[in-house]
């Protein structure tokens, strides 16, 4: 099917949510950039009531679908997701004469349509992130979308391997990274600075940062527990835990009745994008211990503000901070530690660290990714 009139492209936006974590970024700043490299194709954007004011559509050949839904919770969005794919996203296509659908994240691909989706990873094939039942209903999307995806995306060379080590076909999985935050400031004001730090008690304080949804494969109870070990010997330090609660929640609440100081560590929900810039660029270190990623955004973020980074050594972290970040083996406590007391105790490795953060930003633009993503999108069309 080689197309010689403009493609025609539907991008189905549901699971982006207003908790903007990956696929919600993802998807985002794909559309942004989508937006200012292609005058030509035609996209039409599948939203609903609760994340239509979340696409910001500028340019005249990208279109605003919205469906007559809004969301009580997490378990409603995925029923009506799964029905709409079911049983009306096929009229819509054909009402508007789709000629491909790009599933912006993991879901059931089915084999009469013509798709490319991405695969941001597959964690649940290597950790317990999900519910068993979850975990295997995740396993079929990624067996389905090896199965009758005409194109997979994927954010890593890691990922790739990953999907590859599970039956995809290597000339099948395309590699786009992720960029770096088009919106976020660089400078951030002063009186932000204050605000946010006076909000969150931490004036005058130093801090270790971890932002993300608290799951088991993000590894914080061992972050703690070096933590704990380091604030025995920095008791003025601070570890604050940013992003909301999910499976280790009570793993996290043990680790912290066990330390010698838990008020020590202060856990926060959800964060604006804001106080998410000032909490990385006001930061000691940002620490990433991670035990498996598919991309690992916070590393631009951290990058983009010359924060130190603690980085685990696997997956597809070092990967994306290169040379940028202290690495740790996350299974290993006391190395945890150890990388936490070279942030206070080597400024000069510090330094050089965060000096390449610039160099190593340039790999990573959302450009880019848009023209490799049109690429893609025209190869599922032969």
């Amino acid at each position: 099917m080689s197309l010689i009139r403009p493609m025609k492209i539907c991008i189905p936006t549901f699971l982006t949510t207003s908790q903007k974590a990956g696929i919600a970024f993802y998807t985002i700043n794909l559309i942004d950039a989508l937006q200012k490299v292609d005058s030509e194709n035609e996209y039409y954007l599948l939203t609903y009531e609760g994340n239509k004011e979340m696409f910001d559509i500028y340019k005249p050949n990208f279109h605003k679908i919205v469906v007559p839904f809004r969301e009580k919770n997490r378990l409603q969005l995925r029923l009506f997701i799964f029905y709409y794919h079911a049983f009306i996203l096929r009229r819509v296509l054909k009402k508007y004469k789709i000629d491909l659908v790009h599933i912006p994240s993991t879901w059931f691909v089915s084999k009469s349509l013509r798709t490319v989706i991405t695969i941001h990873d597959i964690v649940e094939f290597k950790s317990n992130r999900y519910s068993k039942a979850f975990s295997t209903i995740k396993k079929s999307m990624v067996k389905s979308a090896l199965a009758n995806a005409k194109n997979i995306v994927t954010v890593s060379e890691y990922s790739k391997k990953d999907l590859c080590s599970i039956g995809a076909k290597p000339e099948k999985v395309h590699v786009t990274y992720n960029g770096v935050n088009a919106a976020a400031k660089s400078v951030i004001a002063d009186r932000l600075v204050e605000t946010v730090l006076k909000k969150y008690k931490l004036i005058n304080k130093k801090y270790f940062l971890f932002i993300g949804t608290a799951q088991l494969h993000k590894n914080i109870p061992r972050l703690i527990s070096a933590f704990d070990k380091f604030n025995k010997e920095y008791p003025d330090f601070r570890l604050v835990l940013a992003g909301k609660k999910d499976n280790a929640r009570e793993s996290i609440a043990r680790s912290i009745q066990e330390m010698s100081a838990g008020e020590n560590v202060i856990q926060l929900d959800y964060i604006s994008d804001e106080e998410k810039d000032v909490l990385i660029k006001e930061a000691a270190a940002f620490v990433f211990v991670s035990l498996h990623e598919g991309f690992g955004m916070p590393i631009l973020e951290a990058n983009r503000y010359k924060t130190p980074l603690i980085v685990s050594n696997v997956s597809s972290l070092p990967e994306v901070a290169a040379g940028t970040a202290l690495y740790v083996d996350p299974l290993n406590v006391n190395d945890i530690y150890e990388k936490m007391k070279v942030i206070v105790e080597n400024p000069k490795t510090i330094n050089k660290l965060v000096n390449s953060a610039e160099g190593n930003l340039i790999r990573f633009d959302w450009l880019t990714t848009a023209e490799k993503t049109i690429d893609i999108y025209k190869k599922a069309l032969l």
